[in-house]
């Protein structure tokens, strides 16, 4: 017996069938692989960071090329300092640091007016996660292993719905994906793996035509964080440029509201359990009075760190510029929009590229937002970016949809961000030489970006042997900065 999903067309490269027998199970063994890849890879990584802890491994390692950052009292004064001394032990309180602090603080506290414990910027964070949190009643620890497997298996399912080619190709992509040197945002108590556990929901119940999926994951993504607003605003202005194209102001009042409805709910019942502990309906717009940051134009760039500054130049010319560039491309040619309502029933002939379309307006919005108010100061713009799921979703799509027939668009697609990042390092001055350890995150992410793309190209014995290294080398790195969270360094909120 085969059912086929309606809500991929046929010629769409999204396009899969459930049948019940050999395809099931080699989905089954798909899923299984991801998921025991996603084990092994955290295996390794708290491997290495315990190898790390011992101090003769520490020194004659990772040591003789880095530095750890340490808080110390200098006469009176708390400072950041570079000190070479092996990994710090993992605890509950050490993870609770900076937003994940401020988390734990709402999770026992709510949004109380009492003095201390973030009274004036809590209102600016969303409660959603630290509600889960205190209902699962975790440690920092527990949440923390929670919020990676929420990754690995969002990852996994991304993967799954949006990769073509065979079981080993998905699984390498997936390998890779999955140690980004930007990922050990997962492995804190923040909220980026609900927030991409919440869209991967949203895109699969928009594929498989499950709107009652769809309109709870876009709930609760909207009271996860503020950023999700952005999410909002790229299903507006893509529904808009569908107007221009279809010219049906029904279907477009029709779409806005089925998608735009969940997040309005959200944010509602989110000003709602602010008011409800809080006394005040202004509790999160009192809090934004206390983020530095205004509307202007910046005369010099600065970062928190060397290593954060690295991460996230790469995602300006990698990842932010491309996406504003395709923005403004496809809204003077609209062939995008276009070519989306050009059969006879749209809401099943987008759903993938439609998701791709929202990824690629959020990534342009965020960068054009940060460019504006952030005064120059790039800080944590790899979380905005690089630990989306609008990254991971544009990532995946392109990947499938547009590069596989031609070398030219892969060529493109490496080589034009690579020169405009390196013309932009050699005119700006930040941090130390180029070649320095904290810009080997920068440098894995690009070695990455270049793998994937090349890989079709790689004969099959030869990509693990190139992956397995540069997999490494990049969990290598993640427990670095995983480390320096826990010394409470300045890499990123």
């Amino acid at each position: 017996m085969k059912f086929k999903n309606s809500a991929a067309c046929p010629d769409s490269p999204f396009s899969f069938t459930f049948v019940s027998g050999p395809h099931l199970e080699f989905m089954r063994l798909l899923s299984r692989n991801l998921l025991l890849a996603g084990l092994l890879n955290l295996l390794v990584f708290l491997g290495i960071f315990y190898l790390l802890q011992n101090e003769w491994v520490y020194q004659n390692t990772l040591g003789k090329i880095s530095s750890n950052y340490v808080r110390v009292k200098v006469d009176g004064d708390t400072q950041i300092q570079q000190i070479k001394k092996p990994y710090v032990d993992i605890s509950t309180n050490k993870l609770q640091n900076w937003d994940a602090d401020i988390y734990h603080c709402i999770k026992e506290n709510m949004y109380s007016t009492e003095e201390g414990c973030y009274i004036k910027v809590k209102g600016a964070f969303f409660p959603l996660f630290p509600l889960i949190w205190k209902v699962s009643t975790l440690n920092s620890i527990g949440v923390s292993l929670l919020n990676y497997f929420l990754f690995v298996l969002s990852l996994s399912i991304l993967v799954q719905l949006l990769c073509k080619g065979s079981s080993n190709e998905k699984l390498l992509i997936y390998s890779l994906l999955l140690v980004l040197p930007s990922t050990v945002i997962y492995y804190i108590p923040y909220t980026e793996a609900l927030f991409l556990l919440t869209m991967t929901l949203a895109f699969t119940g928009y594929k498989k035509q499950k709107y009652w999926l769809f309109f709870l994951a876009a709930f609760a993504m909207s009271m996860l964080r503020p950023a999700t607003l952005f999410i909002l605003l790229s299903i507006i202005c893509v529904e808009i440029l569908f107007l221009i194209s279809h010219r049906k102001p029904s279907l477009f009042l029709r779409n806005f509201l089925k998608n735009g409805l969940p997040f309005v709910l959200g944010y509602f019942v989110a000003i709602l359990i602010q008011y409800a502990s809080s006394g005040s309906l202004n509790t999160m717009s009192d809090a934004q009075k206390y983020w530095n940051g205004s509307i202007g134009l910046f005369t010099q760039i600065t970062d928190w760190s060397a290593e954060g500054f690295g991460l996230n130049t790469f995602s300006v010319f990698f990842i932010a510029i491309p996406a504003l560039y395709f923005v403004v491309h496809s809204i003077i040619k609209k062939k995008s929009f276009k070519e989306n309502y050009s059969k006879s029933n749209p809401e099943i002939e987008i759903a993938g590229s439609y998701f791709f379309l929202i990824s690629v307006f959020y990534l342009a919005g965020i960068f054009v937002f940060i460019l504006l108010s952030s005064g120059g100061n790039l800080h944590s713009f790899f979380r905005f970016t690089m630990t989306s799921p609008a990254f991971y979703i544009a990532a995946l799509y392109i990947l499938t949809h547009w590069t596989r027939e031609r070398k030219s668009n892969r060529f493109a697609l490496f080589m034009i961000p690579l020169s405009l990042l390196t013309i932009f390092l050699t005119q700006t001055e930040f941090g130390p030489g180029r070649f320095e350890f904290p810009f080997y995150g920068m440098y894995l992410s690009i070695l990455a970006f270049l793998f994937i793309l090349i890989q079709p190209y790689v004969k099959k014995p030869a990509q693990w042997l190139i992956a397995v290294p540069l997999i490494v080398l990049c969990i290598i790195w993640n427990t670095y900065l995983f480390n320096i969270f826990l010394c409470e360094g300045w890499i990123f909120t």
